[in-house]
């Protein structure tokens, strides 16, 4: 095969982990496309062919990141957004992803399984529940499919002693390439009738520490909104 043609297969083979939202590795890669002709050597030259395509014709991007001890490719849509397109199939288990990921950044990105647990009571919604209504399986949404798909990081965090841990929730490495937190602080603002600069951490990391507005000018537009 031509390198083009290579390239071709290498970019089928993004879309397929693009669509299942799973990672891979150069290792992976080039033993999926071995018996094609990818090898260690000519696997640079096929993968910027590939990537060229990925952005240009199909609107994804490739990204590396870290994960544990290793390095792992994503492969993303180009533009950040506030939400996640999906087929009508898949809509109730991203409405759950998006309200949890929502909470997560508004709670300040790690948050304790029992803080999850309160707020997803309060949605009438169980950690423990394997067949709900409308959101299906969410306790493998949550401790597994989201997880694997690096949109939630769940650690297990010992505490004193180390008799017993604390499983913490905070946002993972593809939930911060595919989605808006200033977007999300807009939305929770305009839902809430709240100026943004009123959730002082949350503005900070998404303008910067310089951007926010001094106290007199935080209460006249609390004012304002009423």
């Amino acid at each position: 095969m031509s390198l083009d043609e290579l390239a071709i297969s290498m970019t089928k083979f993004f879309l397929n982990i693009a669509e299942k939202k799973a990672s891979t590795k150069k290792s992976e890669i080039i033993g999926a496309l071995r018996d094609k002709g990818v090898t260690n050597q000519n696997y640079l030259e096929v993968f910027l062919r590939a990537e060229k395509h990925l952005t240009q014709i199909f609107g994804y991007s490739v990204k590396e990141v870290s994960v544990k001890t290793s390095k792992v490719l994503l492969i993303v849509p180009k533009d950040i957004t506030s939400h996640l397109v999906v087929p009508p199939e898949k809509q109730p288990e991203t409405t759950l992803l998006y309200l949890l990921l929502t909470y997560i950044f508004m709670k300040g990105n790690d948050v304790p399984e029992l803080s999850v647990i309160k707020f997803l009571d309060s949605l009438q919604v169980s950690l423990d529940d394997e067949n709900h209504l409308y959101f299906g399986n969410v306790k493998k949404h949550i401790t597994e499919t989201f997880v694997k798909q690096l949109y939630l990081t769940r650690n297990k965090i010992d505490e004193e002693g180390g008799t017993e841990f604390i499983v913490y929730y905070s946002w993972g490495p593809r939930s911060t390439l595919e989605l808006s937190k200033k977007e999300i602080l807009d939305y929770v603002s305009t839902l809430l009738n709240r100026p943004a600069e009123c959730f002082v951490e949350q503005y900070k990391e998404v303008h910067g520490e310089k951007s926010l507005p001094n106290s007199t000018q935080m209460n006249k537009s609390k004012r304002s909104q009423r």
